[in-house]
């Protein structure tokens, strides 16, 4: 994660949040504005609060650029409409999977490459501690050509 990382959301589960905490969102902001990134994408890949019901993944490897899997997670979330996101040609990078995490925030750019994404997602264990401990929570990044929503 670039801004919305484990450190950050630790902090900002304290009230009241310092203005460290707000800046970072600004900061997101602004980055991601400046990505390119369509905003209905970013709209349609916030998932935040929802449940990550299962993974699958299947082999792809469609441009050179991208020779990972076609990555696939089912979501409940009371945010979104979508029951699932896929991640086309991805390479899935995380500490453990993320099945039985909430999704709290995500992070979405164009790739470094000009072509497809780079998304950071960060994810509370169903095993959360009261309060929160850096051990709870779990980053994931994912690098794509498209994503997809079902």
């Amino acid at each position: 994660m670039r801004y919305l990382d484990k450190n950050w959301y630790l902090k900002s589960q304290k009230y009241p949040p310092d203005d460290e905490t707000y800046d970072a969102v600004k900061a997101l902001t602004e980055a991601e504005k400046k990505s390119g990134v369509p905003e209905e994408l970013r709209h349609d890949l916030c998932f935040h609060d929802g449940e990550v019901i299962s993974e699958k993944t299947v082999q792809s490897g469609a441009e050179p650029i991208f020779t990972g899997n076609d990555y696939t997670l089912r979501i409940r979330s009371p945010f979104n409409s979508h029951e699932s996101v896929t991640f086309h040609d991805a390479i899935v990078k995380a500490e453990r999977s993320p099945v039985g995490t909430e999704w709290i925030y995500e992070e979405i750019y164009r790739h470094k490459s000009g072509k497809g994404y780079e998304i950071h997602v960060l994810l509370e264990s169903s095993e959360c501690h009261i309060p929160i401990l850096a051990s709870d929570l779990i980053e994931m990044k994912i690098v794509c050509r498209d994503i997809t929503f079902a």
